[in-house]
């Protein structure tokens, strides 16, 4: 295996972890409220600390993203993984688990960006290929955490075991990030480069759109099992129609390596279609309609964020870190306003006419993207 085949594992394998980590953790509230006595609000106070440094990392140090190495820095957003978990196993506490969750997100807030930039650059003609891979590393991660704790604590093992987990998992890939010479020189030359950053209207319409995509996958994928349990009484359909959207969206991501489409006409009518499977959920409900419905949204949207990101990189190739992490920002947000709106909607109209919030999402979702290709047209970007 030459050095820039070991990086580019190492990429993959920390995406796999991220994927790994936020969905052992939705996974473990239950039983983590149940050591520590806790309601449903203080579990739901303590998993939004998570979106803190989401907002304050890219807003207050933006700057050094595209200053120095992405090597060095995602093997820093590694250690800091590794210094969370190493918080909640060693000190029993409410004050240690609110740390240490602090700590990881520090290292999740930026990690996925830093990642995707330090592929791109090292081989930038491969820049969607390896977005929409690491992609389905991070789906992966969703998928295989859950379904091994639930076999793994049901045979006695402490909830704490997947934070040994990681601990030793990023602590390795930190030290191999920090330890290799690969792409580090070519990195030192493009940061002397790199030009001011100038917050234009193509990415604010990048921004938006992420906020956008958010309120789509997470409004989906998070009503799926009240809408399962409440219109069918069906716990097997709501626990497997998850499942189903993060299976479908990792065989979508790696058939999208090979498109060789215009990206901001793939994110368009992935968008617009993926309003459809929304409208199916409320107007076509059933048993077994409704989970083919969760696996036709899972194939349609699965190549949209990967895209979406190596699209921002390409549209700003002298801040790439910047623009990553602004992007994140705008899901965030997203993903943050969306739970109330659509449990609003579910209270006023019924369970079903909550997905009304992600279908009207991904529709305005494709306008964006269609005033973003006529702006780009005439030639306004970072002005």
């Amino acid at each position: 295996m030459t050095k820039k085949s070991l990086m580019i594992s190492v990429c993959f394998i920390f995406m796999l972890l991220i994927g790994l980590q936020i969905a052992g953790f939705q996974y473990l509230t239950i039983y983590i409220a149940e050591e520590y006595e806790m309601s449903g609000s203080e579990i739901g106070l303590i998993s939004s600390i998570q979106f803190i440094p989401m907002f304050a990392v890219p807003l207050f140090f933006g700057n050094v993203l595209d200053r120095y190495s992405k090597k060095i820095l995602s093997a820093i957003c590694a250690l800091f993984y590794a210094a969370g978990s190493l918080f909640i196993i060693l000190i029993h506490s409410v004050i240690s688990l609110v740390l240490g969750i602090f700590v990881i997100a520090v290292g999740a807030s930026v990690s996925p960006a830093m990642i995707l930039v330090l592929l791109t650059e090292m081989m930038p003609e491969k820049s969607r290929q390896f977005s929409s891979l690491s992609e389905v590393f991070y789906s992966l991660g969703n998928v295989v955490s859950p379904l091994a704790l639930s076999v793994l604590v049901t045979a006695g093992m402490n909830w704490r075991g997947l934070y040994y987990f990681v601990s030793v998992l990023s602590l390795v890939i930190g030290v191999i990030l920090l330890f290799s010479r690969t792409g580090s020189t070519e990195e030192l030359r493009q940061a002397k480069d790199k030009k001011k950053f100038r917050f234009g209207i193509s990415l604010v319409l990048l921004i938006g759109y992420a906020l956008l995509y958010n309120m789509i996958e997470v409004g989906f994928m998070n009503y799926c099992s009240s809408y399962f349990t409440s219109l069918f009484n069906d716990s097997y359909g709501a626990g497997i129609s998850i499942s189903l959207v993060g299976f479908a969206m990792v065989i979508s991501k790696l058939i999208s390596t090979g498109f060789k489409w215009n990206k901001g006409s793939v994110i368009m009518i992935c968008s617009g279609l993926s309003a459809c499977s929304s409208l199916l959920m409320i107007l076509f409900p059933g048993k077994i309609s409704s989970l083919v419905w969760c696996a036709l949204f899972g194939l349609l949207t699965g190549p949209v964020w990967p895209t979406l990101m190596s699209y921002g990189i390409e549209l700003y190739p002298d801040n790439p870190g910047r623009a990553s992490t602004l992007i994140m920002l705008g899901g965030g947000i997203g993903g943050i306003i969306v739970g109330p709106l659509m449990g609003t909607v579910s209270d006023i109209s019924g369970i079903a006419w909550s997905y009304l919030v992600p279908c009207l999402a991904a529709a305005i979702g494709a306008i964006v993207m269609i005033i973003l290709k006529i702006s780009l047209k005439k030639g306004i970007k970072a002005e």
